[in-house]
């Protein structure tokens, strides 16, 4: 890589692509796929440049989310991946743009940390051996060498211009030449093109002539001929040079020549006029090169020089003889000037048109124009042109021709106006020399006139007809149009002799004259701008204009007439106001039952006719009457908008007079009281209410003879004369709909709330209560700020059909943020659509949100159908979940809100559902802490109706929604537990998108984990896939997983092994959902290792008979639920465990046959991995104790304690739609392990996890072997002493008092005994502690008189 000359940083720059190959060989899809990743690029970062967000040219779109890893120090810039997933031998992940300074330098990619599909986590934090750079073989570092480019490594020098030759022409006079030189150069360097034109200069500075900034100048005087003068030449400040021979060539031999060497004198002795000739300067030859030089006469009265700029001429003077001489008098010739008289012959032509053709002469039209051209020709054979000053020119037909001298000398030559035709033979033109006094022979040019004559008119044309003189009726400015003023003629031609016609519409020579100057006057002739107007006051009706035409003596005539125009009628029409089919104002009456009345309005209006004497002619149009020149004269009207619409002022005659410039007309008509009924209405409202919205009434008034006249809205409110629509129609809204919309006494609706179906609106006919019309609408407000709001903008908003419903998810954050959060960037949102499952399924959530410019980049979780379900008290059994987190990054910020369509949830109609009702519940995190929406109490969600039936009236439902507002109260929040909560990481004693946010912190920052600072659970969730590394990638994976519901929170009970070959092997499992209820229906699946080939026999659980095990040491079981939410398996081989022998577990948790709802813990070849198990153990085989009895299936315990024995901490609420907490412990075996059992399984590595703290105590089955009381009367009080004895009994003695305790009968002998650490009591574990000493047992036994109590479940 070359850093480029015009690098200021002195860096190269290179790209350099991270590629990733994934598990090719895993046996699964998802094995082989990466769904999150970190990788760490390395370089020597002395030598480049930190990353930037500039340098990245290519992240994988597969991947939502990309985000740098901090805190790596320098040479180091790595990149976490996630939300997404990829397979590939060679995936294309990342590209960017690195900048090194000069060196070789070696950069690499160290794999620091993968999940798999199936969360299978490795953070090897290698270099693997796969880079290539500058080798052929793969390397941990790829070497890329950073070369500076060495510039002008060669050069080449030529000409500038290309010149073969330089022209050294001093010794004719002109300057020194000069010849640059021009260089071009190349580098080292394969990216940079040719640098054209550097600076350069002379290799040898002592060289004669120098060589100067790659200017050249030979050395003067130059040598006659060629001569060769070669010079090296090299870029500046470089080593390259390049030589460039230079050719001079100088002329060698240059002769002068005179056209004509002897001059004589022209037609006359002493007449002062000498002949003259031209020079030629010839180099070498025949190399013309006169006007490369100067020239002198030695003798000016004898010869002089001219100059023209084209030509050099030698003139003479006088007699005698002189010489003339080139500069420096290279060359001369002699020239005689003798007295000898020679008379000339002048040749003289007028060129009117010159083309390839060859020359015209002659005169085709009055526009043609000519130059003259004259040469003398004399008898000895000379001859040459003479210059204009030397001519004398007479015009012999001034009567046809035009001489000019232009300010350029020429002798310019044009047609007078009506000339006339002339021969040939006519001498037009004289041309004399102005020597020898005019007394030599004059000459006239051959001219011909070929112009045309005059044969006849055509017929005259005029732009107007007919006028109107200013102030008369016709030119009135209220008329819409009128005739104008003037006019001119048009058309003037003249038919030609050559059977054109030629133009004279602006000619002098037409003039014109009017028969009634008084009344139309006349321009004196067609250069004029107007040729005729009409005169005020005169009194005619036409006159006679007439055109004279002269061309020459011929004289021709053309007449045209002109009219006048004058008013033929002025007339007045009234219209009923506003306008109807019964439009004819003959009669107005009042309107509908309105009082006081209402009459009808009327607009008048007026129009004109012209006429003139031309019979073709007729304007008519209409009069304005508002305009000054009218004058209205109105009887019993009032005038209601401007000065055409009225409104009768009482009952009898009325009329309205008009007067225009002497001309009058009027229109009457009655006005009458009698009344126009209203007789019908009809009512109109748009498709869908969303704020406000009034209702369109329109209404038909009709009754009177034969008059019906139907009127819009607008007219009906704003034209007609209502004093309001009431006096129209009258609105209601059903009471069955008054929570939906309200209307006032104007129509205007109001939308109260949202409604499924459409509504409807009475509209009632103000003069007749027996018309009421119905009109109906969908009524659907939008949200507000910090409002939810669910389904379709317009319309209704729930619109199921085709037996499925797609319901899109809106919400409005702004007050949220402003208000509840106290403007701290809202992070994470987690949206919570909740329904009947009876009514509806969820097939999809699909995210349409992408706030990071047009994508999203944080973590989206969109689960449809999770494993968990909302709690009882929400009101629903089902929901769908979309999660959003880590969304502040890039452009986004997490403050700018407002109302927003983010997601939409895809559901199924279960047959024969008709009506239903679904809801939305949101929960933000911002600054930490987390919000919901709605707020308060109740409801748990914003809820809304849907119906099949909604594209019809249909009143609202049981339920209604609630617009909520989103202030999220202090008193409403999520409760935090006090003991153990599945899946909180961060210790806040709830389970939410604050855990999942700390985890990909975590992963992205593992330098900021404090172990020290975490609690036990912390921990354990903390490394979510059990792998035994804390917050890597697959603990991401898995965490967002559980928490949006495609898998869960598992709990594994203890491993123990069996003590004697015929004990079952007893596997248990809960699940947990965030909400930490426990998910019985949450399948789990055990691989056990058994390295014995054995028949099983199981009590509880199943064999998975679809999966075949890789060897016979391998078997697959899928647990069964055990009625308490937890699963449980077990198993025993039919000829009892061997002694010795290893049992090890690995899990499956979720549909083992999707990876998207699968967790695996640690890994399991029932997915097609390597086994890693969870579990393990050997098989010791002890004294064992008295058999227990048989386990009793255990019974739910109640959702909440008693007030005096909570299970949690006193708090607040669960947030809406969120499942109450169920003091479930997860289900282990009927008896304690061995002391040296951990309550949780160690991961994989050496260090162990911490113990969770003890489960609350268990149900106490008493046992049944020999009854010595009635257990169907067994009294709650006497168990609850019997306890507190116990406790005290012990050693040390513990006591509890009765305010601390729960007890559950649970039936079947057995109870369930809950005790909560109270302040300043013993604590929690020494309660424990004491539950467990054997003697516990004993003394409740006596307590209570029963042989023998047994724990089902260990405290």
């Amino acid at each position: 890589v070359f850093i480029p000359p015009s690098a200021s940083n002195g860096r190269g720059a290179f790209e350099v692509s991270i590629h990733m190959k994934t598990h090719m060989d895993g046996a699964t899809e998802a094995a082989r796929q990466v769904d999150v990743g970190k990788f760490k690029l390395v370089f020597p970062a002395d030598a480049c440049d930190g990353v930037t967000d500039a340098a990245i040219t290519y992240k994988n779109p597969a991947f939502a989310t990309w985000e740098e890893v901090t805190g790596l120090g320098a040479g180091a810039y790595g990149q976490t991946f996630f939300s997404g997933k990829v397979s590939g031998a060679a995936v294309l992940m990342f590209s960017l743009t690195m900048h090194c300074a000069a060196g070789t330098h070696a950069i690499g990619v160290e794999t620091m940390e993968h999940a798999d599909s199936d969360g299978v986590s490795g953070a090897p934090n290698i270099e693997y051996a796969s880079s290539v750079g500058r080798g052929d073989t793969y390397v941990a570092r790829a070497e890329v060498l950073v070369k500076a480019t060495t510039q002008h490594v060669g050069v080449f020098a030529y000409a500038s211009d290309g010149r073969a030759y330089v022209n050294d022409f001093t010794s004719l006079g002109q300057p020194a030449p000069s010849l640059t030189v021009q260089l071009d150069s190349i580098s080292d360097s394969p990216d940079e093109s040719v640098d054209r034109n550097v600076g350069c200069a002379a290799a040898d500075a002592s060289a004669t002539p120098p060589l100067d900034s790659c200017a050249y100048t030979p050395p003067s005087p130059a040598a006659a001929g060629v001569a060769v003068d070669t010079r090296t030449v090299g870029s500046s400040g470089g080593a390259a040079t390049d030589a460039i021979a230079i050719e001079v060539r100088s002329p060698s031999i240059v002769t002068l020549t005179a056209a004509d060497a002897t001059l004589s004198a022209i037609g006359c002795a002493g007449g002062g006029s000498y002949q003259s000739t031209t020079l030629r300067l010839a180099a070498d030859g025949d190399l013309d090169v006169t006007r490369l030089s100067s020239y002198t006469s030695n003798d000016t009265s004898v010869a002089v020089l001219q100059d023209d700029g084209y030509t050099v001429r030698v003139l003479g003077v006088g007699p005698g003889s002189a010489t003339i001489s080139a500069y420096g008098n290279v060359a001369s010739v002699a020239v005689t000037v003798e007295e000898a008289v020679v008379t000339p012959e002048l040749v003289a032509r007028v060129v009117t048109s010159l083309d390839a053709a060859g020359a015209e002469q002659s005169y085709t039209s009055e526009a043609d124009v000519g130059y003259l051209y004259v040469y003398a020709r004399y008898a000895n054979g000379d001859a040459h042109m003479l210059d204009d000053a030397e001519l004398s020119v007479e015009v012999l037909a001034p009567d046809t021709l035009a001489y000019s001298l232009t300010s350029d000398g020429r002798h310019r030559l044009s047609i007078v106006p009506d000339a006339l035709a002339a021969s040939c033979y006519d001498d037009l033109l004289s041309v004399q020399l102005v020597a020898c006094n005019g007394s030599l022979p004059a000459v006239a040019p051959p001219l011909e006139l070929d112009l045309p004559s005059p044969v006849a008119l055509r017929a005259l044309g005029l732009s107007v007809e007919v006028l109107a003189p200013s102030g008369s009726f016709a030119r009135s400015g209220a008329l819409s149009s009128r005739p104008p003023m003037s006019g001119t003629i048009s058309s003037a031609f003249v038919q030609m002799s050559d059977g054109s016609d030629k133009d004279m519409s602006s000619d002098a020579r037409v003039t014109l004259t009017s028969s009634e100057p008084a009344c139309v006057a006349a321009a004196a002739n067609l250069t004029a701008s107007t040729h005729f107007w009409a005169v005020e006051g005169g009194g005619c009706t036409s006159v006679s204009l007439t055109a004279i035409f002269t061309l020459g003596a011929w004289q021709e005539n053309a007449t045209a007439t002109v009219y006048i125009a004058r008013p033929k009628a002025l007339t007045v029409s009234a219209a009923v106001w506003p306008s109807c089919s019964s439009s004819d104002a003959t009669t107005l009456y009042t309107l509908g039952c309105a009082s006081p009345v209402v009459r009808q309005r009327v607009q008048f209006s007026a129009a004109y006719e012209l006429e003139a004497d031309l019979a073709s002619y007729a304007l008519s149009g209409t009069v304005t009457l508002s305009h000054s020149d009218v004058t209205l004269d109105p009887s019993n009207l009032e005038a209601v908008s401007g000065v055409t619409i009225y409104k009768g002022a009482s009952s009898g005659a009325a009329s309205l007079g008009v007067t225009l410039v002497g001309e009058a007309a009027q229109r009457s008509l009655a006005i009458s009281d009698d009344a126009l009924s209203l007789s019908a209405i009809s009512p109109s409202v748009a498709t869908t209410l969303i704020t406000t919205h009034r209702i369109a009434v329109s209404a038909t008034f009709s009754g009177q003879a034969s008059i019906s006249c139907t009127y819009s809205d607008s007219d009906v409110r704003e034209n007609l004369g209502f004093s309001a629509i009431a006096d129209v129609a009258s609105f209601s809204v059903d009471a069955a709909y008054g929570a939906i919309m309200s209307v006032d006494a104007d129509g205007t609706l109001t939308a109260l709330d949202t409604h499924w179906a459409q509504a409807p609106v009475a509209v009632t006919n103000a003069c007749d209560g027996g018309e009421v019309d119905e009109v109906s609408l969908y009524v659907n407000p939008t949200a507000s700020p910090g409002q939810l709001d669910l389904g379709e903008a317009s319309q209704a908003p729930l619109q199921p059909g085709n037996g499925s419903l797609e319901v899109k998810l809106w919400w409005d954050l702004s007050e949220t943020y402003s208000g509840a959060c106290g403007e701290k960037p809202i992070e994470t949102i987690a949206a919570f659509f909740l329904y009947h499952s009876a009514q509806l399924d969820a097939t999809a959530v699909t995210s349409t949100w992408k706030p990071h410019d047009g994508s999203f980049q944080g973590t989206v979780a969109t689960v449809a159908q999770p494993n968990d379900a909302p709690d009882a008290a929400t009101g629903y059994d089902a929901w769908a979940k979309v999660v959003y987190a880590d969304i502040v990054k890039g452009s986004f910020d997490g403050t700018d809100w407002s109302l927003i369509n983010p997601a939409n949830v895809t559901l199924d109609l279960r047959e024969g559902t008709t009506s239903g009702t679904v809801g939305l519940a949101l929960e933000v995190n911002c600054g930490g802490e987390p919000q919901t929406l709605p707020s308060g109490l109740t409801p748990y969600s914003y809820e809304l109706p849907f119906t099949t039936s909604w594209n019809v009236v249909a009143p609202p439902g049981s339920r209604r929604r609630r617009l909520v507002e989103a202030t999220v109260q202090a008193h409403h929040r999520p409760r935090r537990l006090s003991g153990d909560v599945h899946g909180d990481v961060n210790g806040d004693g709830l389970t939410d998108t604050g855990d999942i946010t700390a985890v990909v912190n975590y992963f992205k920052a593992p330098d900021t984990i404090d172990l020290d600072s975490f609690s036990a659970n912390q921990r354990l969730w903390l490394d979510a896939n059990r792998d035994g590394s804390y917050a890597n990638a697959g603990d991401v994976l898995y965490a967002a997983r559980a928490y949006a519901g495609s898998t869960a929170y598992p709990v594994f009970g203890a491993l123990a092994c069996p003590i004697s070959a015929s004990e079952p092997l007893v596997v248990t499992a809960t699940s947990y959902s965030a909400g930490q209820s426990a998910l019985g229906g949450v399948a789990v699946a055990v691989e056990v290792a058994y390295a014995q080939p054995v028949t099983w026999q199981l009590s509880r659980g199943s064999a998975l008979s679809d999966s075949t095990p890789p060897d016979n040491s391998t078997y697959y079981f899928a647990l069964s639920e055990d009625g308490d939410g937890g699963r449980e398996l077990r198993a025993q081989p039919q000829g009892g465990w061997v002694k010795g022998a290893t049992i090890s577990l690995a899990y499956v948790v979720g549909d083992y046959t999707v990876a998207d709802k699968r967790a695996i813990f640690v890994q399991s070849s029932l997915v097609g991995q390597s086994r890693v198990a969870l579990q393990s153990c050997t098989l010791s085989f002890e004294s064992p104790p008295p058999s227990p009895p048989p386990r009793p299936l255990p019974v739910s315990p109640p959702t909440s304690p008693p007030p005096s024995a909570p299970l949690v901490d006193k708090g607040d609420p669960l947030p809406p739609g969120l499942p109450l907490p169920t003091p479930k412990p997860p289900s282990i075996p009927p008896l304690p392990p061995p002391p040296s059992a951990s309550l949780l399984p160690p991961p994989p590595s050496a260090s162990a996890l911490p113990p969770p703290p003890s489960p609350p105590p268990s149900p106490l089955p008493l046992s049944t072997t020999r009854r010595q009381r009635a257990l169907a009367a067994l009294d709650l009080d006497e168990v609850e002493a019997a306890v507190i004895v116990s406790f005290a009994d012990g050693s040390p003695p513990v006591n509890v008092a009765a305010e601390q305790m729960y007890i559950e009968d649970l039936g079947d002998s057995r109870v369930r005994v809950t005790i909560v650490q109270a302040e300043g009591g013993p604590a929690a574990e020494e309660i424990t502690a004491r539950a467990k000493q054997p003697t516990f047992l004993e003394r409740m036994a006596t307590e209570l008189d029963v042989p023998k109590i047994d724990y089902d479940t260990a405290p």
